[in-house]
């Protein structure tokens, strides 16, 4: 009977040592795909972010051409308006400022 009991234990640690060496070769595996995983995600991160980066460029250069034409327009539009009122009013301030320097 002891012997049956030696031969059971001897069993249950051979066994208990085949089920840990099993389970550290998957955890061997499991680092190893975890490692691989993260170069993956992080190169995958990088360019999804990368694009949204270069996306985000792109809208800020087309705002800023809208944003240049509607300026030069709008200082095109005043130039003119002073240009206008200068011509309107150019006789009328000379002869103002002669009088002036006159009396």
């Amino acid at each position: 009977m002891k012997d049956d009991i030696i031969k059971i234990l001897v069993d249950m640690d051979f066994n208990a040592r085949q089920k840990v060496e099993e389970l550290q070769a998957e955890k061997d595996n499991l680092d190893s795909f975890l490692k691989t995983s993260r170069k993956q995600l992080l190169k995958q991160y990088t360019q999804d972010t990368s694009g949204k980066i270069q996306d985000t460029i792109n809208e800020i250069n087309e705002d800023l051409k809208k944003k240049t034409i509607q300026i030069t327009a709008e200082h095109e539009k005043i130039l003119e308006q002073i240009n206008r009122i200068f011509k309107e009013k150019k006789d009328e301030w000379i002869e103002d400022m002669f009088n002036y320097c006159i009396k």
